[in-house]
């Protein structure tokens, strides 16, 4: 197969420590995960170096907070407080930022892969299971209440999206939308060809 991308070379000099950084640069290398504050500024992890940015809406970087407390950091979701939950892949724990400070951790020591998170208004937790294939609410005592796995339809969820009663999952090729109450049966779309099968000659 052939991408738009195979012709694009990119030179680093010998010996480039990617954990040095000129000071105060926005330094993210994919944008995979965003959270917006009530104030208007972007969260985002940066998984190489272990942090998550914080940005005005013009791309300036106003703060860096975890350094030293993520081990790879995945994805992230914003309260509205302003709290910010990131799903820290290394330690398998959510950990949520206060003010730029860590105020809480909880365990996803059961998960096999976790990686997406949302946080619904009411404050409730949600994260993926990529591994497992499951999506769990987190209770208010920190422990994990199973929401939703293959019997729904669903097999490598990542990414969630929340609204007030339904929360999008992405998984794969495919969106499949779970009413967080139980009162209707999962809906799956179909988004096309997996990008595997589209560059396949």
């Amino acid at each position: 197969g052939h991408s738009a991308f195979d012709d694009v070379k990119v030179s680093v000099p010998a010996g480039t420590d990617w954990k040095q950084r000129p000071r105060g640069r926005v330094m993210p290398e994919w944008v995979e995960s965003l959270a917006v504050l009530p104030d208007g500024s972007m969260a985002y992890p940066v998984g190489t170096l272990r942090v998550i940015q914080v940005v005005d809406s013009e791309g300036k970087l106003l703060r860096e907070l975890g350094e030293g407390l993520l081990e790879d950091p995945a994805a992230i979701a914003a309260d509205a407080t302003g709290k910010l939950h990131v799903v820290d892949k290394g330690d398998r724990t959510v950990k949520v930022f206060r003010d730029g400070d860590l105020s809480a951790r909880i365990s996803l020591e059961e998960l096999t892969a976790p990686y997406g998170i949302a946080v619904g208004p009411d404050g409730t937790i949600w994260v993926s299971d990529a591994g497992g294939g499951a999506i769990y609410r987190v209770a208010s005592d920190g422990n994990l209440d199973a929401f939703a796995g293959r019997a729904e339809g669903l097999a490598a969820p990542r990414h969630l999206s929340l609204t007030a009663d339904l929360l999008y999952v992405g998984d794969g090729n495919r969106v499949v939308i779970l009413d967080t109450r139980g009162r209707s049966t999962p809906k799956v779309l179909e988004l096309g060809v997996p990008v595997r099968s589209a560059c396949a000659d």
